[in-house]
């Protein structure tokens, strides 16, 4: 299955974790709550669609095996202004 690639798995990217996500993340501690279906920030909703919800949801820490199946990768970045 082609799957999208979201690089962060922050507040902001994870609104984006949904069936056939691939994140990666820089941070083990992280990528290892995401990979047992919990979230790594204090967020409800967050944390009830891991929880509950079916996906097809995966983290990684390598971008090559974040990035090798991704038909499409989206960016997440910080603006501060």
């Amino acid at each position: 299955m082609k799957r999208i690639a979201v690089a962060s798995a922050g507040y902001v990217g994870l609104s984006k974790a949904y069936n056939g996500v691939t994140a990666l993340d820089l941070i083990p501690e992280e990528v290892s709550r995401l990979n047992n279906d919990l979230s790594p920030i204090a967020d409800a909703d967050i944390g009830d669609f891991l929880t509950n919800g079916e996906l097809n949801f995966l983290a990684k820490l390598s971008k090559a095996e974040a990035y090798n199946d991704a038909r499409r990768l989206i960016i997440m970045t910080f603006l501060a202004i």
